[in-house]
């Protein structure tokens, strides 16, 4: 789940509730990175409920999956970062390592099945 969606759910957008419930439904492990709650925090400590705030979070990091950052993802976002420059498609820092935080454990899970 990317920030903007989590963001969505925070504000009860219709659509965002109703693909949340979908997949607790359909058991999906839903996932998201360390740098999408660290977005959300961000929100929280700037909102003027923080404490409010802060409990929704908590809330929602007890439905996902939370893939942390390790090395292997700084290398492959350097990588990235480099590939997306040389073609001008350069995209937002966080962008680049949340990617690179979802390839490495995809690459992760799939070892694991083989």
């Amino acid at each position: 789940m990317d920030t903007t969606f989590l963001i969505d759910l925070f504000r009860g957008d219709r659509k965002a509730l109703l693909l949340m419930e979908k997949l607790g439904r359909e058991k999906e492990h839903i996932s998201t990175t360390v740098i999408n709650i660290a977005e959300l925090y961000r929100g929280a400590y700037l909102h003027k409920d923080t404490e409010k705030k802060l409990r929704e979070i908590e809330e929602l990091e007890n439905l996902l999956i939370i893939l942390d950052m390790r090395r292997e993802s700084a290398k492959i976002y350097g990588k990235l970062y480099s590939f997306l420059k040389e073609k001008g498609k350069i995209a937002k820092d966080r962008d680049i390592l949340i990617a690179a935080i979802f390839l490495i454990d995809f690459i992760y899970h799939l070892a694991k099945m083989y």
